[in-house]
């Protein structure tokens, strides 16, 4: 009989590792990214100012460089990411609450700098612009995972990006 207990103890181990891994793999990035470049402040205020309007964005930009992966790993971060699967609850879990998830995260997990949180003044929308090591831009949608580059970026009644405020930290 006690043979009998080892033996679904032992069991019961084993499925409780399998679980813990499980759990380790939905919070721990099952990759590193190495490569990338660093760009100063006032590169990625420029990379914005190539693409945006002038003089109808503000920035604070709370960092003197950034590191700045390539699209390719920033798709993989993308895709890896949970966000978007978390329901949207106003005044708890809203548009601002994501786009800057996205850019703490980046940093925290990776040490990357390729989000930059944007609240779009006339949309009344918060999301994120992306930075790549290739130098161009992308918008980012953090709630759906929609990635535009800026170039093919057609604005919508969220994403209009006449004037905002941009976070980079």
């Amino acid at each position: 009989m006690l043979i009998v207990k080892v033996d679904e103890l032992i069991d019961e181990i084993g499925k409780l590792n399998v679980e813990i891994g499980r759990l380790r793999a939905a919070i721990h990035a099952p990759f590193e990214i190495t490569e990338g470049v660093v760009i100063t402040a006032d590169e990625a205020r420029d990379i914005f100012r190539n693409h945006l309007p002038h003089n109808t964005f503000l920035y604070e930009l709370l960092d003197t460089s950034y590191f700045i992966p390539s699209l390719e790993d920033t798709q993989r971060i993308i895709k890896w990411d949970t966000v978007n699967k978390a329901l949207y609850i106003p005044e708890r879990r809203d548009c601002d609450d994501y786009g800057m998830y996205m850019a703490a995260m980046a940093s925290v997990t990776f040490g990357i700098n390729p989000f930059f949180a944007v609240w779009d003044f006339d949309a009344c929308h918060f999301y994120d612009l992306v930075i790549t090591a290739e130098g161009d831009l992308y918008v980012f949608e953090p709630q759906t995972d929609a990635l535009w580059l800026f170039s093919e970026f057609v604005p919508d009644s969220l994403h209009k990006l006449n004037r905002g405020k941009i976070y980079g930290f």
